[in-house]
C-alpha cells in the first residue's frame, strides 16, 4: 500500500502542477455545460439580476405578471424549431445550439423604440480584464415565422420589400463611452434583387473584436416594422451561443490536470485506512493553493480543493438503480394552491447510468431498487446526481437539493443528518446559487455529472430495522427550499434549509439523474447457489438418514 499511496500522491501533484498552470487564453462560453435538460429553459435570475456564466454577467429582469414578464437573457435547451407561437418563444430556429450544441441563450429587447438606443437592452457585463472575440447567433423559432408569414394580430405582416430585422451590438468602455458598433441583419428584405433576401435560419459567427476595450455590450433589435410610439412589431428575440472571448492572465484549469486530479481523487477513495488520506490531504491543499478556499464547514463545490464529487465516469460505480418501487411528484409551486404538479421526465429516466432527468416537484419523492443490496464499505457507498450548475463564480452554484433515506426491508426508511449552513434571512431566488460548502448529506450539493456521495456507517446502529450492509432501497425527497415556515423544510438540527424558490415550471424540485452503488453486497453466481443447494442437500439428507425413523417428521 505504501507504494500505491506514493502513485497517488504523484498523480495528484503532477494534475495539480497542470490545473494550477497560469495562462491567458480564449474561452468560448457554449452554455452546456449548464446541465440544462433538453426541452427545457430557465429564466428569472433572481434577486442578482443576472446569470454569471464563465465571468459574464448576462441580464435579466423578470415577472410571474401575466404569465411572465420578461426582458434580458435567459437560458435554453428548446427544441422545437416547427412551432411558429409566442409559447415557443424560448427555441431557436435550428432546434438547438451551435454546431449541434443543446444550449444557447435566448435574448429579448422588448424591442423598445430605437432612438434612444433600447432604452429595454438585452447586455453582457464582461469580467474584468475580458475582451469580446465572437458570438454565434440565429433566430428564434417564433420570430422566424412572424417575419416569414407575418402574425395572427396583424400587428406584423409577413416580410416584403424594405422590411428588415437588425441585431444591433453596442459595447460600452467602463466610464459609459460608446466604443463601437456591430450590425447584423436577423432578415434582409432591403435589395431590389428577391434572390437576396433571407432571413437567418442557421448559426452565423458575428465578429466582435471591433469593440475591444468594452466593459458592457449591449444588443438590441431595430426593425422596418417599427411603431413609433409602441416601438417594433416584430418579435424582439435572437438566440445566441458559443460567446468568445479573450481572458488576460489568470489561474486555468487545464483539461488534463483536472483529469489527473480526479484519477487521484478517485484513488484515494479506494484507501481502506482513513489515516492515508488525511495524510495526503495537506499536500492536495498545499498544491492547490490557486484555487478557491471553501468557506462552509464542509467539502467544496467541483473544482475547489477539497471536492468529494464523484465522477458519473468513475470506474468506483459496481452498479446503478435499477427499479422504480415509487414515485409521489409534487407540486411546482407548494405556495400555490392551485399548482399543477411537476412532470417532466419518466420515473425511469433516472435508472441507470446514461444520466435522464426525472423532476420531483416541491416535496416530491422517489424511491428506487438495486440488482444488489448497498454494503457499508470504506468512505462513500452510493451517490446520487442532480443537474446542478456553476453559477455566480467563486465555486457558487445552481443547486436543488433533496433529502436521502434508506431501508433494508422496503417498510422502515432511515434519513441521513443532513446540514445546511446557508443562511435564511433571505430567500434564494428560483435561479439563485449555493455554496456547496455550506452543505452536507443533501442530494445535490454538486453539480452535473459529478454525484453526491453517503456513507452507510453514518447510520449504523440507528434501528434494528435497518442492516448498513443489506439497504435495498433508496428513498429520494425534494426539500422545498422556501424560508417561510409554512412550506420550508428543516435539516437534522431544526434548521430551514433555503434553496431555490419557487420554482413553478414542469422541471421544478429536485431533478433526479441516477443514484451509482459504490459498495454492492456479492451476489451469489447461479453456477455457486446450485453448488451451495446441493451441498446442502447432501447434508440435509445424511443428517435424516442419522435420525431413527421414529423420530422423523411425516
Amino acid at each position: 500500500m505504501r507504494h500505491a499511496r506514493a502513485a497517488l500522491a504523484a498523480i495528484l501533484t503532477l494534475g495539480l502542477a497542470s490545473a494550477s498552470a497560469s495562462r491567458a487564453g480564449t474561452v468560448t462560453s457554449t452554455f452546456d455545460d449548464l446541465g440544462l435538460a433538453a426541452g427545457t429553459y430557465v429564466n428569472d435570475a433572481g434577486p442578482g439580476g443576472h446569470f454569471t456564466i464563465d465571468g459574464n454577467a448576462y441580464n435579466n429582469s423578470f415577472s410571474p405578471s401575466f404569465g411572465g414578464i420578461w426582458s434580458g437573457w435567459s437560458l435554453s435547451a428548446m427544441t422545437d424549431k416547427t412551432d411558429p407561437s409566442f409559447t415557443n418563444q424560448y427555441s431557436s430556429i435550428t432546434g438547438g445550439g451551435a454546431d449541434g450544441s443543446k444550449a444557447y441563450a435566448v435574448g429579448f429587447t422588448f424591442g423598445g423604440d430605437t432612438d434612444p438606443f433600447h432604452p429595454a437592452g438585452t447586455t453582457i457585463t464582461l469580467a474584468p480584464g475580458a475582451t469580446p472575440d465572437s458570438i454565434a447567433i440565429t433566430n428564434t423559432a417564433y420570430a422566424y415565422y412572424t417575419m416569414r408569414d407575418g402574425d395572427a394580430f396583424g400587428f406584423a405582416h409577413a416580410f416584403e420589400h424594405g422590411d428588415y430585422q437588425l441585431l444591433d451590438v453596442r459595447g460600452y468602455d467602463a466610464s459609459g463611452k460608446l466604443v463601437g458598433t456591430v450590425d447584423f441583419y436577423l432578415a434582409n428584405f432591403l435589395s431590389d434583387n428577391k434572390d437576396d433576401w433571407y432571413i437567418v435560419n442557421t448559426w452565423e459567427t458575428v465578429d466582435l473584436s471591433s469593440l475591444a476595450g468594452s466593459s458592457v455590450l449591449q444588443f438590441g433589435i431595430q426593425s422596418s416594422q417599427d411603431d413609433p410610439t409602441f416601438g417594433v412589431n416584430t418579435p424582439a428575440y435572437f438566440a445566441a451561443d458559443d460567446f468568445t472571448f479573450t481572458t488576460a492572465a489568470a489561474a486555468v484549469p487545464e483539461p488534463s490536470g483536472l483529469a489527473l486530479m480526479g484519477l487521484g481523487l478517485a484513488g484515494l477513495l479506494g484507501l481502506k485506512a482513513r489515516r492515508r488520506v488525511a495524510a495526503l490531504l495537506p499536500c492536495v491543499l498545499l498544491a492547490t493553493s490557486a484555487l478557491e478556499a471553501r468557506a462552509g464547514s464542509f467539502a467544496p463545490q467541483v473544482g475547489q480543493a477539497g471536492s468529494l464529487g464523484i465522477a458519473r465516469s468513475s470506474p468506483l460505480f459496481q452498479e446503478w438503480a435499477s427499479s422504480v418501487v415509487s414515485i409521489t411528484r409534487g407540486p411546482q409551486d407548494i405556495s400555490n394552491p392551485n399548482s399543477p404538479l411537476a412532470s417532466f421526465g419518466q420515473p425511469t429516466d433516472a435508472l441507470g447510468s446514461a444520466g435522464g432527468i426525472v423532476s420531483l416537484g416541491d416535496g416530491g419523492s422517489i424511491t428506487l431498487g438495486f440488482d444488489a443490496p448497498i454494503t457499508n464499505g470504506t468512505g462513500a457507498d452510493f451517490a446520487v446526481f442532480e443537474n446542478g450548475f456553476l453559477s455566480g463564480g467563486n465555486g457558487l452554484a445552481y443547486l436543488e437539493l433533496a433529502f436521502v433515506d434508506v431501508s433494508s426491508d422496503g417498510v422502515h426508511f432511515f434519513r441521513f443528518p443532513s446540514i445546511s449552513e446557508t443562511q435564511a434571512d433571505t430567500q434564494v431566488g428560483a435561479f439563485g446559487s449555493l455554496d456547496a460548502s455550506n452543505l452536507h448529506d443533501l442530494a445535490g450539493k454538486y453539480v452535473a455529472g459529478y454525484g453526491t456521495g453517503f456513507d452507510l456507517s453514518e447510520l449504523a446502529g440507528v434501528s434494528p430495522f435497518l442492516d448498513v450492509n443489506r439497504v435495498t432501497q433508496v428513498r429520494i425527497t425534494d426539500v422545498v427550499g422556501s424560508i417561510d415556515p409554512r412550506y420550508g423544510t428543516r435539516d437534522s438540527q431544526g434548521h430551514l434549509i433555503n434553496d431555490p424558490f419557487s420554482t413553478p415550471f414542469a422541471s421544478g424540485g429536485f431533478d433526479l439523474s441516477g443514484v451509482g452503488v459504490i459498495h454492492a453486497a456479492a451476489v451469489p453466481e447461479p453456477a455457486g447457489l446450485a453448488m451451495a443447494f446441493s451441498a446442502a442437500s447432501l447434508v440435509g439428507a445424511a443428517r435424516l438418514a442419522r435420525t431413527p425413523a421414529g423420530r422423523r417428521r411425516a
